[in-house]
């Protein structure tokens, strides 16, 4: 099974276009909420099944699919990718480390990936709940060589929260198009998909010959 969704995961990344940008718009950083801490940040891209665990926490799955551009458009390799996000019941509940060491589900509510050459990313999650008034979100934390940290919040694709929350709602639409996830089914597997570009105002920099 886990070969068969490392491939469906590919097949998706290679045939959706992860983002509609228009000439690679610059994603808005936008202020985030709760972070943990980098020593706190799970190293792991699977937040349903932190390691050591044996089975996968309950809700609804969601994969993130992602890709790191530069002001050029130019794929960003070997950036650090960091998301910490509500549970599925809204809450903000980080496992301790006596959750950790037991044999029951946990969901670690955060977690790290670095980008490939091609500048793409990916994680295993669980959909967020809402946080009092606002929407469904993920908040997101971009290191890339050479560049200042970038933070944001990724918002969801046509979920009907988003026009009360206190940020989304105060965004144009070309800047709401940057921070919002595109959903798709998953074929053949629970969950969703959810597709972005995080586009940094930096400059990736080529080594020449």
């Amino acid at each position: 099974m886990r070969v068969k969704f490392s491939r469906l995961v590919l097949f998706i990344a290679l045939l959706l276009p992860l983002s509609a940008h228009a000439e690679c718009a610059l994603t808005a950083a936008l202020r985030t909420a709760n972070y943990p801490g980098t020593e706190a940040i799970f190293p792991t891209n699977n937040l349903i099944r932190p390691t050591g665990k044996s089975q996968a926490a309950e809700g609804q799955r969601l994969t993130i699919l992602g890709r790191v551009l530069d002001r050029n458009c130019m794929p960003v390799g070997d950036a650090l990718v960091e998301i910490w996000q509500p549970d599925p019941f809204g809450k903000w509940n980080f496992p301790s480390r006596a959750e950790l060491a037991n044999p029951y589900p946990v969901f670690a509510g955060t977690g790290r990936a670095s980008t490939s050459g091609d500048g793409r990313f990916s994680f295993i999650t669980l959909f967020p709940g809402p946080v009092e008034s606002s929407a469904p979100a993920i908040h997101i934390r971009v290191k890339a060589p050479q560049m200042e940290p970038f933070e944001t919040v990724l918002f969801f694709e046509n979920d009907a929260r988003n026009d009360e929350d206190p940020i989304y709602k105060k965004l144009s639409p070309q800047t709401r198009e940057g921070v919002t996830l595109r959903m798709n089914p998953l074929s053949g597997q629970p969950g969703f998909a959810g597709l972005i570009d995080i586009v940094l105002s930096g400059e990736e920099k080529y080594v020449t010959y």
